[in-house]
């Protein structure tokens, strides 16, 4: 019996954790507090007039000056109003902005095992909305929440300066509606925790459907996918549509006690006129503020269901936040040029050994090959060299030092990586193909690389040659193009200097045969000047290597050259018979 999704779990975050998350964003504190006195400024002054009013027409002095003053009153309120509004939104923008800024901060620090823990597409989403939530509370809560408590303060000093009975019917609402902002509250953050977990899914899973439409059709699956999202968007609607109707239930019990207030005061506005203890103008006075108090009332009441609702966005947003992230400080390297040695190296991925007691060293110069079947840990070598992975067991050095004492930024400046999915961004070619240079490169200098690595027919394809633009992640491009691209990037990087090791995954496995020859040549002339490690399952590539790394379920089963390790390593033997490529 297939088991039902009970959805995420609920988290819950403490006031410390919320502090820490607003401390790691810069406030606008100034502009946070030019927009708290526009409020209250503007709380201030939304009142003259209902006051004015009350004066004048309990003295009936309704004369051409008396109604322009009014109109004056009425006109400053709204100009009030407007400016603070306008404010209030630049403000709220804002720290959207700082918190969105933030979190991508965060996300480019993160350790790359941290970051692996999110989809992408998840982190889009928590980006946008949570931060988006984050940013309405924080602006709420301060500017809203303290002109509604001034505005409460003055309309009920007003209302009493009628008569302090009236002040006490508006009073009497307020543990009525306290009681329903908590039971609000609650049910809002069980809810919108469902919601928000049910968006960023409903996002992730767009988005990898609409990258991968090839592959459905191939497949034939249209309708199973289309099935599968009706599914995805009928969750995320129905969590929505539950919110809709719990928030009616609760509008409607707001509803109904606003009325039972109103019904209140009129009966005992009544009897106090009767019994002379109010002139009818006050009561009428008492009547227009009464509806804008309890709003007002109810206002401040909400920011618990309010606080509830934001906070299922500030305990996803924690997460993010409290994940480890890299530690980029340390001491500047003192030999670039040394020997990179691995030393008993382990490392566990997901609780799973990847590499098991591996020591191997690889020299600053010269073709190094890492082979091995699938598993066997190659890429996660790579990974380790570049830091991605913090070793379980073991060490790494580089010219003698443990690469963990190092400086991040300044250690990785050693390195030009190319991965076995090689990335690309949708900017102009000539912005991949220079992603990561310093200085600028003539065009002259890029169009002999394209033509030496055969990517001519590429650029003519193009309608804008170096300046045309690139689809997301390259989707214009085959596989192979986009090797050869990420090829081209990282010579270039290699001849602006300052690098010493060329990192190369499977950088040959979607080539035709001419483009693998001819980056195979290129390699080995690089080879001459820099530690060029390459992760292969091309054995061709390894026939004149200086050194072969033989891997096995992460661990070290063979190396050497190529001709010792036929005959002394059966790994090495068996993937050079798997290819074809035996002597």
């Amino acid at each position: 019996m297939k088991k039902k999704n009970k959805g995420p779990v609920i988290a819950r975050i403490s006031l410390k954790q919320f502090w820490n998350l607003v401390k790691s964003v810069r406030i606008p504190w100034v502009l946070l507090l030019v927009t708290i006195a526009l409020s209250l400024i503007n709380a201030k002054v939304s009142i003259w007039f209902p006051d004015y009013q009350r004066t004048y027409f309990e003295k009936g002095n309704l004369t051409s000056k008396t109604v322009t003053i009014g109109i004056l009153i009425l006109i400053l309120s709204g100009l009030t109003s407007m400016i603070s509004t306008g404010v209030e939104n630049y403000l709220r923008k804002d720290i959207d902005r700082r918190f969105r800024n933030r979190i991508w901060q965060k996300s480019l620090a993160l350790k790359v095992s941290s970051l692996r823990q999110f989809n992408p597409n998840e982190l889009i989403s928590r980006t946008t909305d949570d931060t988006q939530q984050l940013s309405d509370f924080m602006v709420t809560v301060t500017v809203t929440l303290l002109s509604a408590i001034y505005s409460v303060y003055i309309n009920l000093a007003l209302i009493a300066s009628y008569h302090k009975n009236l002040m006490y019917v508006q009073l009497a609402v307020i543990p009525i509606l306290l009681i329903l902002r908590i039971i609000e509250g609650e049910v809002n953050y069980r809810i919108q925790y469902q919601a928000q977990y049910r968006l960023s899914k409903f996002t992730e899973y767009m988005a990898e459907i609409l990258t991968n439409v090839p592959l459905i059709k191939s497949f034939v699956k249209e309708k199973y996918e289309g099935d599968r999202a009706s599914k995805v968007i009928d969750d995320y609607n129905n969590i929505h549509f539950k919110s809709s109707a719990i928030g009616l239930l609760f509008i409607v019990g707001d509803n109904i006690l606003q009325i039972l207030v109103r019904v209140v005061g009129i009966l005992y506005g009544g009897y106090l006129i009767k019994t002379g203890e109010l002139d009818m103008a006050s009561w009428i006075a008492y009547f227009g503020l009464s509806g804008g108090l309890y709003f007002t009332i109810n206002q401040i009441l909400q920011q618990w269901s309010i606080l509830k609702g934001v906070q299922s966005a500030v305990a996803r947003l924690v997460q993010i936040f409290e994940l480890p992230e890299e530690d980029r400080k340390g001491q500047m390297p003192e030999d670039r040029v040394g020997d990179l040695n691995v030393h008993q190296a382990q490392l566990q991925l997901s609780g799973q050994v990847v590499l098991d007691d591996l020591s191997v060293t690889f020299a600053p110069k010269g073709k190094q090959v890492i082979v091995g079947p699938s598993g066997a840990g190659k890429s996660s070598l790579l990974n380790s060299l570049l830091r991605f992975h913090d070793l379980n067991e073991g060490s790494i050095t580089l010219g003698g030092q443990d690469i963990s004492t190092l400086d991040l930024l300044a250690y990785r400046q050693e390195f030009v990586y190319v991965p076995q999915e090689p990335v690309l961004f949708s900017r102009s070619l000539r912005d991949n193909l220079c992603y990561g240079l310093k200085e600028a490169v003539k065009d002259d200098e890029i169009l002999a690389l394209c033509h030496r690595l055969c990517l001519d027919e590429l650029l003519d394809r193009l309608p804008d040659g170096l300046d045309s633009l690139l689809a997301e992640s390259g989707q214009n491009l085959s596989g192979g193009e986009r090797q050869k691209v990420a090829m081209v990037r990282a010579i270039l990087q290699l001849q602006e200097g300052h690098k010493h090791f060329l990192l190369l995954d499977e950088i040959t496995a979607n080539l035709d045969p001419e483009s693998e020859e001819k980056i195979s040549q290129v390699i080995d002339e690089l080879s001459h000047d820099y530690a060029v490690i390459i992760v292969t399952h091309r054995m061709h590539l390894a026939k004149d290597a200086k050194q072969i790394v033989v891997l096995k379920e992460g661990r070290l089963c063979g190396m050497g050259q190529h001709q010792d390790l036929l005959s002394t390593c059966p790994i090495y033997q068996q993937l050079v018979w798997n290819t074809g490529k035996e002597d």
